[in-house]
């Protein structure tokens, strides 16, 4: 076993155990409030909302890169390049931007 600072450090599969052992409790944890889904929800809609109207690509390598995927990977995933990957962002980044601009405007008119 590999030894670091604090001690020696413990196979995986005994790390993994430990996990198992510390349970939430799930009443009194605010992040699985009903509440706390319906807010979830409710931005998700939004979200998808915004992606809908985006060209397949742009809208798969959005959804990837907010799931946290890097460039690398998700070109990976989607059998392109990185550099698409990054052109596609880009241009849906503008196009959301765009939009999010104009239904601000179209708000404020009312």
């Amino acid at each position: 076993m590999r030894s670091y600072a604090g001690g020696v450090k413990k196979p995986l599969s005994a790390r993994h155990e430990d996990l198992a052992d510390v349970v939430p409790d799930l009443e009194a944890s605010a992040l699985l409030s009903p509440e706390h889904y319906a807010e979830v929800a409710e931005a998700a809609q939004g979200v998808r909302a915004l992606l809908a109207p985006l060209p397949e690509q742009q809208r798969m390598v959005m959804a990837y890169l907010m799931d946290g995927f890097n460039h690398r990977e998700v070109a990976q995933a989607i059998s392109t390049t990185p550099a698409a990957v990054a052109k596609a962002a880009a241009r849906a980044r503008a196009s959301l931007k765009d939009r999010i601009h104009a239904d601000r405007q179209s708000q404020e008119e009312r």
